[in-house]
């Protein structure tokens, strides 16, 4: 066990992560093929539209905001892992990014980049 410690976490700490890690991606599954979303992507209503559609759904901020504390504490524990020389332990919070990432990138964080992007055109345009 001593090994396992000084190599890769403590085992309780990764064991505690790898269910937040399991929780996060369901509940954000979960929003993601609500039956208002599936709505929305079905009607084909275009990128701006459907970004805009999305943002009204109830939930949608708390989603984005959790799921993008979630990303930034696996990316600190990334960087504590490889400080700490626990390589092994920093892959598997790499894997687990990675997976998180895929799931929470769409409709989430596209919809959010699509109504920044909007609106700083609007911005750019206003100012010429």
């Amino acid at each position: 066990m001593n090994y396992f410690e000084d190599y890769v976490e403590n085992p309780v700490k990764l064991g505690i992560i790898f269910i937040i890690e399991i929780f996060m991606s369901w509940w954000i599954y979960a929003f993601k093929h609500s039956p208002k979303i599936i709505s929305i992507k079905q009607q084909r209503l275009g990128a701006l539209r459907e970004a805009f559609e999305i943002v009204q759904v109830d939930g949608y901020y708390f989603h984005l905001f959790l799921g993008l504390f979630w990303a930034i504490s696996l990316i600190f524990l990334i960087f504590w892992g490889i400080k700490e020389r626990k390589y092994i332990a920093s892959l598997i919070y790499i894997v687990f990014l990675i997976i998180f990432w895929g799931i929470f990138w769409d409709p989430i964080v596209t919809t959010f980049l699509t109504i920044l992007i909007a609106g700083g055109l609007i911005l750019l345009s206003m100012d010429s």
